[in-house]
């Protein structure tokens, strides 16, 4: 977990008969450096953070015996020259061969290569209108879906073996001033769920199969809103026994 106050990763242990953590060991990074999303590939071997105020990666090794981490140094390179720009969220391809870092502030989506000592290689970007930073990888490695709240907008991506990202359109949340918050594909890789944190309200997207909608695989259909009691919705889990 990280503590983007204080700017500590913390490292936890989960007990198997019960669920509870314990707490291993932390890490304490520079101050200012705002460790906002954390993920570990599949495989759990590496530990990406992104830094939103320091515009970088930080990487670690994972022990897979005592899950300690072994700080390998940080990243703020693309694959265009330029540095990365308010990073603020990041996910791994399902075959922990690439992870994919959204911008806030930016415009971008950038794709990195994971080495063998979990370094990465910026390989490929994506321009968008605007800040496309809270990203849905599809669990089959095909698609990613890339909200963006300051346009209401879902950008919808490509995924290639070799790293390269592809967009394929845009879909627009409906209604009245909406916020499109951290979204998630389901683990069939046959829906798209994204709330609406102004409106409170979850949106049901269909993906395209190349034979619906659109005709094209991986664009999303005309959704179908399901409203949520409360205030400000913004994220969502998805079970992973969806038949």
């Amino acid at each position: 977990t990280s503590d983007e106050t204080d700017d500590v990763i913390y490292n936890f242990r989960i007990n198997p008969a019960d669920g509870t953590l314990s707490q291993v060991a932390s890490f304490a990074q520079a101050g200012g450096s705002d460790p906002y999303r954390l993920r570990a590939t599949p495989d759990g071997r590496c530990l990406y953070v992104v830094n939103r105020d320091a515009d970088n990666i930080r990487i670690f090794k994972v022990d897979p015996i005592s899950g300690a981490l072994t700080n390998q140094g940080t990243t703020n390179a693309t694959d265009t020259g330029s540095n990365l720009n308010d990073p603020v969220d990041i996910k791994p391809n399902p075959s922990g061969r690439y992870v994919y870092v959204g911008e806030s502030t930016g415009t971008r989506v950038i794709s990195y290569q994971v080495g063998d000592s979990c370094s990465i290689t910026p390989v490929a970007s994506l321009t968008t209108p605007l800040s496309p930073h809270k990203l849905a990888v599809d669990p089959l490695g095909r698609y990613m879906y890339a909200s963006s709240p300051s346009t209401a907008q879902v950008f919808e991506i490509a995924l290639a073996n070799s790293g390269s990202l592809t967009l394929l359109g845009t879909a627009l949340l409906p209604g009245s001033m909406p916020n499109a918050s951290y979204g998630m594909v389901d683990p069939n890789g046959a829906s798209f769920y994204v709330p609406d944190s102004n409106n409170n309200l979850v949106y049901k997207y269909a993906i395209d199969d190349g034979t619906a909608c659109s005709g094209t695989a991986g664009r999303l259909c005309s959704p179908v809103s399901v409203p949520v009691t409360g205030k400000s919705t913004t994220s969502l889990s998805i079970s992973r026994s969806i038949e």
